[in-house]
C-alpha cells in the first residue's frame, strides 16, 4: 500500500548542534498514526500500528507493527537531503510492499526522491515470514493526522492532499503530483482538505464511498 501527503513543518528551534543532543526542541512529532487507542500505554505505538513521526526535527522514522509487538522500521536524516527546507511544503510518500525483498519492502520518498537507510526488523522471531513487510488492517482502527490517536506527540505540521492507496504506488523516483492527487481504482481514501473535511474512496470492486474527517484526536489520554 501507499500513504502520501503534503506537509508544512512548523517546528520551533534549530536542527543542528546542541538541539540534536538535548531536549531543547519538542521531540516525537507524529505526522500520521494508524492504530488502536491504548490508555495504559499513552506514548507507544508498538502494537498493530503504522506510524510516521520524527524523533527530532531532523530524524524521520516510519514504523510498522503487528499485534505481536514486532515489525519493521526505517529512518532518514532530513538534514542530509538536497533541497530540504523546513520552511516550505514537501510531499512525502510511504510505501509498504509485501511482495518485494525486505530491503525494498518499506520505502520513503521525499519530494519524489527515495530516502532512508536499511529496513530493520524488530523481534523477527515473533513474525511469520519476517522478510515480508505488511500492515495489520484486519481491525477498523482510526487514522490520525498530526498526532498519535490519543492526541499525544503533536506533529507541529500542516497536512494537505492525503491519498491512501491499496497498492505500492511508487517503485522508483517520481515527480510528485502538481496540485491535488488523482482518484483512481486503487485509491482507498482521498482527502483534499479544501472547504470542508469530506473526501472519497473506492473499494477493490470499484464501489465508491464518501469519507469525512473529524477534527481532534480519536480519544485523549
Amino acid at each position: 500500500g501507499t500513504i502520501e501527503f503534503r506537509f508544512l513543518p512548523e517546528w520551533p528551534g534549530q536542527t543542528f548542534g546542541f538541539y540534536k543532543q538535548f531536549d531543547a526542541n519538542p521531540l516525537n512529532h507524529a505526522l500520521l498514526h494508524f492504530g488502536p487507542v491504548r490508555p495504559e500505554y499513552i506514548h507507544t505505538v508498538n502494537y498493530s500500528s503504522l506510524a510516521v513521526f520524527l524523533q527530532s526535527t531532523s530524524q524521520l522514522q516510519v514504523a510498522v507493527y503487528l499485534p505481536q509487538y514486532a515489525g519493521w522500521s526505517m529512518q532518514a536524516n532530513l538534514d542530509d537531503l538536497a533541497g530540504w527546507d523546513q520552511r516550505r511544503w514537501h510531499h512525502m510518500a510511504v510505501v509498504w510492499d509485501a511482495d518485494a525483498p525486505m530491503a525494498d519492502g518499506l520505502r520513503i520518498y521525499m519530494d519524489g526522491k527515495r530516502i532512508g537507510g536499511e529496513v530493520r526488523v524488530n523481534k523477527p522471531d515473533r513474525i511469520e515470514n519476517p522478510e515480508s513487510v505488511r500492515v495489520h488492517t484486519r481491525d477498523p482502527y482510526s487514522i490520525q493526522l498530526g498526532s498519535i490517536v490519543n492526541g499525544r506527540s503533536p506533529g507541529g505540521v500542516q497536512i494537505d492532499d492525503l491519498r491512501i492507496s491499496r497498492v505500492p504506488r511508487y517503485t522508483d523516483d517520481f515527480a510528485p503530483p502538481q496540485g491535488a492527487p488523482a482518484m483512481d481504482a486503487d485509491t482507498s481514501a482521498l482527502m483534499l482538505f479544501g472547504d470542508d473535511l469530506t473526501g472519497a474512496g473506492r473499494a477493490a470492486d470499484g464501489t465508491g464511498y464518501a469519507l469525512e474527517a473529524v477534527a481532534g484526536a480519536v480519544e485523549y489520554h
